[in-house]
């Protein structure tokens, strides 16, 4: 039986993390995570959106990233309550 790989949601706010000191050396570690493959990313249309806003140096990290396995979850409310069990709008009120 082969072994699964963790589908991971990051937020825009972790992308970002890996220019700000404060959080550079966790990001970093989870990033080389998902490039080794430990982890498969989930992007949404909401994180599109987002780093629309996003400085540039996250679009283009962002970007580096993405052709790394991952999978585009366009009914993301229903991905993340089916993750989570609770409803998505729960978590930003």
């Amino acid at each position: 039986m082969g072994t699964r790989v963790l589908r991971v949601y990051a937020d825009t706010s972790v992308y970002g993390g890996v220019f700000e000191a404060e959080f550079e050396a966790a990001s970093r570690i989870f990033f080389s995570q998902v490039l080794s493959g430990q982890f498969h990313l989930i992007t949404s249309p909401v994180l599109e959106r987002d780093l629309r806003s996003a400085p540039q140096s996250v679009k283009t990290f962002y970007a580096e990233i993405l052709p790394r396995p991952h999978r585009k979850e366009e009914n993301f409310r229903y991905f993340f309550r089916e993750a989570t069990n609770h409803p998505f709008e729960s978590f930003f009120l």
